[in-house]
């Protein structure tokens, strides 16, 4: 049977009991993670940023680890401009790159504390590198953080991006913040969290939430710095089906979204999905498969706000017969959709929409709707590769070295790692008696697919 080992770039790991406290603490000498990033802003404290330790069998690929690299390679002051995130409902700070010729001042002044800001300083387009979250209104930094892992232990699922736990100096925070009010509404949502978050500051003596949002010396705020897709994305209206709050989107979702109606008929794949390497078909074969793997994420992640924060980015898909699986069977590619890939990739390829899960924030210590609305236990259809390893993971979660990746890489507290461990087990059993039964699928695997041959109904490890 394969396992999964955790990798170690430093040093030796000692497999000891890992410690299940009541909250989250951080404290930034010790050290955490494969490397410890130390950051020095002009002015302000030492910060970290820390490269995780992974999973050796999880499917991270090279640019995830560039990507961490560059989140921790960010600096106000010295690479980058940081903004107050100003839309939406949880509050946050944004990384922008800095243009050729101008300085963070620049940046800032021009954008980021405008009521108005620019898109644009000088003649050059500002480009957001990241986002900052933390453990304020339904955001969690574990939740954000674990949603990158998991979906690499499970083969990449839904495409979650790059994430790395990160300070920021807790004082320029607390700044930033307070222009942040000055520049909203005070009846916009994001001005209510923004004040919310400020009185923790004001209070971080006292608040009971200060494990979870400060460093233990309190002069630092920690969070997580999450990669920001550069092609943009664009919001997958496929995937949601109205409604004025979760229960009701869930509710209209299970009852009128054709995408899920095919993931939970006892129609085999090959039958709803023709065989020839179209758009249609490949886009079809996509969409089902990141809609049950998203089910997965969510229901053992105890997702809160999923419906309505789905996107999606568009990809060239080909099978590259010259990179054959273990079955001899082309593998199945992605790239990025540019005039150099098309000319490079020719009619070989098709663009496909594929999902992208980013807004992750209200996970892990929330109200699972997915649980609720029983979502697993519909789903007929799933990747025989996101089966395997959800399957491998239960058995292995109560390793010491997995469970270390849970708890000290992605900040769980002792209730967070017992409940998404509950919810880990339930949703294996669910799949596998499913399996086993008749019920369930594990036919989305598309390169068996495209090339002709039916995928395997292997419902044990």
């Amino acid at each position: 049977m394969a396992k999964l080992f955790v990798r170690v770039a430093t040093s030796a790991l000692t497999l000891s009991v890992v410690p299940l406290q009541a909250f989250a603490t951080l404290t930034p000498s010790v050290p955490r993670g494969e490397q410890l990033i130390l950051i020095n802003e002009p002015g302000q404290t030492t910060q970290i940023c820390v490269i995780p330790k992974r999973l050796n069998r999880a499917m991270y690929s090279e640019k995830d680890l560039q990507k961490e690299l560059e989140l921790c390679s960010l600096t106000r002051g010295v690479n980058a401009a940081v903004c107050p995130k100003t839309n939406s409902t949880n509050p946050g700070l944004e990384f922008y790159s800095l243009p050729a010729g101008t300085s963070a001042a620049d940046v800032e002044a021009r954008s980021c504390f405008m009521q108005k800001p620019a898109a644009r300083v000088g003649a050059n387009l500002l480009t957001k590198e990241a986002k900052y979250k933390y453990s304020t209104s339904c955001s969690y930094t574990p939740s954000i953080l674990s949603y990158y892992h998991v979906s690499r232990i499970l083969g990449g699922a839904c495409d979650v991006p790059p994430s790395v736990l990160r300070t920021f100096d807790l004082d320029e925070h607390a700044r930033i913040g307070r222009i942040a009010v000055a520049k909203t509404s005070p009846d916009d949502t994001i001005n209510m969290t923004w004040k919310s978050y400020l009185s923790f500051v004001e209070n971080k003596t006292t608040t009971k939430k200060k494990d979870q949002l400060f460093t233990d010396n309190l002069d630092e705020s920690y969070g997580a710095l999450i990669f920001n897709p550069p092609n943009g994305e664009s919001y997958a209206t496929e995937f949601y089906n109205g409604g004025p709050n979760q229960p009701a989107r869930y509710e209209n979702f299970k009852a009128k979204n054709l995408i899920y109606k095919s993931l939970v008929s006892s129609t085999s794949a090959q039958s709803m999905i023709g065989r020839d390497f179209t758009a249609a078909n490949v886009q079809k074969m996509e969409q089902l498969k990141d809609l049950a793997d998203m089910i997965v994420l969510d229901t053992m992640l105890n997702q809160e706000d999923r419906m309505g924060n789905i996107e999606y980015t568009m990809k060239l898909v080909y099978l590259d017969t010259n990179d054959r699986n273990s079955r001899g069977v082309p593998r199945l590619k992605f790239e990025k959709v540019s005039d150099k890939n098309i000319a490079a990739l020719g009619n070989n390829a098709v663009q496909v929409k594929k999902m992208l899960l980013k807004d992750n924030d209200c996970g892990v210590s929330r109200e699972n709707h997915s649980r609720t609305f029983s979502m697993i236990e519909s789903v007929a259809h799933i990747s025989p590769l996101t089966y395997q390893r959800l399957l491998m993971l239960n058995q292995q979660i109560d390793q010491p070295a997995v469970k270390e990746l849970f708890v000290k890489g992605m900040m769980y507290t002792g209730s967070d790692f017992a409940s998404v461990r509950a919810n880990l087990a339930h949703v294996a059993k669910t799949i596998q008696n499913n399996c086993r039964s008749g019920k369930l699928k594990l036919d989305l695997d598309a390169e068996a697919h495209f090339s002709g041959q039916t995928p395997s109904q292997t419902c044990d490890l």
